[in-house]
């Protein structure tokens, strides 16, 4: 859908196909949804049309020599009012029958279409274009914003529009005033905005309508079953009248509905307190966490939101988008805890370490007491795992320590945000580093000590430490035969993620859409938006690492390589953004990338991101000049790893990666380092046993038989190194005459970026101009 002259979001597709086989199109939907920009471009598309406005009362034919040699007409009717047309049928089919078969009328309304008409729907002559056709998804909300260059925060503006064009176009033109002043947050009250919805949406509605609405608004998600449960008439007429004209927006793959929210803001919702009980308790029992606090706000009712929390506290934590809530004093266990993740999730160090002595004396006096003993002793584990100053030999002392065999606890989460079990919250490799007697001792206190799932979450961890450590086959039927057939979503994304460990190389790619596709297909269908999001992430990675690059170039020309995350509270989504960055060859993003995930990975010691991070790091300081910068960041990587040997961290970045580690250990050989005496003709039983340089080659030998796979850098004709598929995008640019600064805006990087990329081309070609390089890539076929 295009919003102005120069930025275009074509919506157009659906609709082409419908005026292919309809004599009639009516376009449904409330005001500023989009139908006039449709038809504009549309009409723009098919230059052979000849367009008559009219009213419906107007309507007759064009006479052939009055379309001033056009081919056909299409007769764009002005919108349809909200009332009875008498006589409209019969002059409908009449004008139908004298009119050519190529001519069109399309019809609008902000509401149902007319009784009259409704024969002509049933009959196939007429096809509908409902809301859900306008939304722009995330992409084109992302894609939208970018072009115009607003600071409109593209995540909060989705989630608040639902993608509804005209009121993204009125924020974007207010903020771009006044681009320092207000938040994207305050933008949504402006006064502009909420008199249009008043004036031009709500003022207009029926009665009956509004009343519906003001009744449903209390409450941020609906299904037949809640519906039932709060009133004894659904009523589903007035409900489908709102879904028509966009109001009330229904998601079919979850098969519950909502009211567009920046309008439900806009509706003075009447409380009915009995029914909002009823809700929060149908929420809960569903397992909407936030949807029952979001309720409780609503009520207004701090002693009910503190009951809720209680109820939701091992949830509460990484629920999106969640306003800051003050519920007082923490003085149960449930509320300690999430004041604890409040803290942690700053990364305030020394409020961490006033609230951990705090929950050591709580569990004293829990101890001393015997009032809430088992909750605290529990709430306090977690608090001590999540703590990244006690160590994992210091926690297990603790578990074996404190807790009963009998009555084993719970974590209440292991990964986080992660899509690692074994790097989550915490890094669980020291577990399983250790000597054969001291992980099974491990072993037996951990199952010893807590739940079933915590138990699943260990054996996926140990998992994915053998395969880090080369200790097993690259063999996704493992994975899969560790999953449940009933389990949560964080379990069956641990499993996705062990899968696309497993795909290596091109001869895999059956595995994508065979063992991955399936599992990525449920957890698309999720509640949980960090479930979807790093579900797809996975996919695309998968897809890259199998060379299947495509998708993941489309997707980089669609956000500009940007992943966002801005409902996570760990810096553990941009691992995913660092590689696609290397990946396309963008060493400056992913710089900036690990500039804020380098510091959180250190802090909180997760040892297998910290290490994969530095390598990472040293790479990008290699590509960017700066050799001993490179050489120092991998220094530093093997001495973070070399506790845990981790192999396939350093491998699946091509040639560059496998050189910059040939020049390491060259650097270590040397004596630059003190390296551990080599054994000569030793065969060693695993990685864990070997010295350095053993360790360093065994990375090296594996890493050149990776070359050709994830991340490589192919030779072409002519002994020339094959362009990245960021530099092929940009060469397409290059051929249609484009600038640099053209290019920029594009693909929305900065224009030192896209000179960093051409340099590149030009090498690779071994050119020194444009046009020399435009010529060699015609004759090469290069893209």
């Amino acid at each position: 859908m295009g919003l102005n002259d120069t930025v275009r979001v074509d919506k157009t597709g659906p609709v082409e196909e419908m005026i292919e086989r309809s004599a009639v199109i009516c376009l449904y939907g409330i005001s500023g949804i989009g139908k006039k920009t449709l038809v504009r471009m549309m009409l723009e598309k098919h230059s052979e049309v000849y367009p008559l406005i009219c009213s419906i009362e107007d309507l007759s034919p064009v006479p052939r020599e009055e379309r001033q040699g056009k081919a056909c007409t299409w007769y764009l009717v002005r919108p349809l009012e909200e009332r009875p047309y008498p006589g409209l049928n019969e002059k409908f089919w009449d004008f139908l029958r004298k009119v050519p078969r190529e001519d069109k009328v399309i019809l609008a309304t902000g509401g149902k279409l007319p009784e009259e008409l409704l024969e002509f729907f049933w009959n196939g002559v007429m096809d509908i274009v409902y809301p859900s056709t306008f939304w722009f998804t995330r992409t084109e909300t992302y894609r939208y914003i970018k072009a115009q260059k607003s600071r409109l925060d593209c995540e909060q503006a989705y989630r608040f529009t639902g993608g509804w064009a005209g009121c993204l176009a009125l924020m974007v033109r207010i903020l771009r005033q006044y681009p320092d002043r207000w938040s994207t947050k305050e933008l949504w009250s402006r006064y502009e905005i909420r008199q249009y919805i008043r004036k031009q949406i709500l003022d207009r509605l029926p009665e009956d309508e509004k009343k519906l609405l003001q009744e449903r608004a209390a409450f941020p998600r609906l299904e037949r079953e809640l519906v039932s449960l709060l009133w004894e008439d659904a009523q589903e007429e007035l409900e489908e009248n709102l879904f028509v004209r966009g109001i009330m927006v229904f998601v079919p793959e979850q098969k519950y509905w909502y009211i567009q929210p920046i309008i439900r803001l806009e509706i003075p919702a009447v409380i009915d307190e009995k029914r909002c009980q009823k809700a929060i308790w149908w929420y809960e029992k569903k397992g909407y966490a936030a949807e029952a606090i979001e309720c409780c706000l609503r009520m207004k009712d701090q002693v009910r939101l503190r009951e809720c929390l209680i109820r939701n506290f091992t949830k509460v934590p990484f629920l999106p988008y969640l306003p800051k809530l003050d519920v007082g004093r923490p003085d149960t266990p449930e509320l300690f805890y999430i004041r604890w993740m409040e803290v942690f999730f700053r990364q305030d160090t020394a409020e961490m370490r006033k609230w951990y002595k705090r929950a050591e004396a709580c569990l004293k006096w829990a101890e001393r007491t015997g009032r809430q003993r088992e909750m605290w002793k529990e709430v306090f584990f977690n608090i001590a795992y999540t703590n990244p100053e006690i160590s994992m030999d210091e926690w297990m002392g603790l578990l074996e320590k404190l807790i009963d065999p009998g009555k084993p606890i719970r974590l209440y989460d292991m990964p986080g945000e992660a899509v690692s079990w074994l790097s989550g919250l915490r890094d669980l490799s020291e577990l399983f580093s250790k000597s054969k007697e001291q992980e099974s001792h491990y072993r037996k206190v951990w199952f010893a000590c807590l739940s079933e799932e915590n138990r699943l979450g260990y054996e996926i961890a140990r998992t994915e430490y053998l395969y880090q450590t080369d200790q097993i086959a690259r063999e996704p039927e493992r994975a899969l035969n560790l999953l449940p057939l009933q389990s949560s979503w964080k379990i069956r994304v641990g499993i996705l993620f062990l899968m696309y460990l497993f795909v290596e190389g091109s001869r895999e790619k059956g595995i994508i859409s065979e063992k991955m596709g399936p599992l990525l297909e449920f957890l698309k269908h999720e509640e949980d938006e960090i479930c979807r999001y790093n579900s797809m992430s996975l996919y695309y990675l998968a897809e890259a690492r199998a060379g299947e690059k495509e998708h993941l170039v489309r997707w980089f020309r669609d956000t500009g390589g940007e992943i966002v995350n801005k409902a996570g509270k760990t810096k553990l989504h941009l691992m995913a953004a660092v590689k696609v960055h290397l990946f396309l060859g963008n060493y400056d993003a992913a710089r900036k990338a690990l500039d804020l995930f380098l510091p959180y990975v250190e802090k909180n010691k997760i040892w297998k991101y910290w290490a994969e991070a530095l390598f990472q790091r040293a790479l990008v300081e290699k590509e960017l000049g700066s050799d001993t910068a490179a050489m120092r960041y991998l220094a530093e990587s093997f001495r973070i790893a070399e506790p845990f040997r981790y192999v396939y961290i350093y491998i699946g970045y091509g040639k560059k990666g496998e050189k910059l580690l040939c020049e390491y250990r060259e650097w270590v050989e040397a004596g630059t380092v003190t390296v551990q005496k080599r054994k000569k003709k030793y065969y060693y039983r695993n990685v864990k046993t070997m010295p350095l340089l053993d360790w360093l080659d065994f990375i090296i030998r594996k890493a050149g038989k990776n070359q050709g796979k994830y991340l490589e850098e192919r030779t072409g004709g002519k002994g020339q190194e094959v362009l990245t598929e960021t530099e092929k995008l940009i060469f397409q640019y290059l051929d249609r005459g484009y600038s640099n600064s053209e290019i920029a805006e594009k693909m929305n990087v900065k224009i030192t970026t896209v000179k960093s990329h051409i340099y590149n081309i030009y090498k690779k070609l071994g050119v020194s101009t444009r046009a020399q390089a435009l010529s060699i890539g015609k004759e090469q076929k290069i893209y």
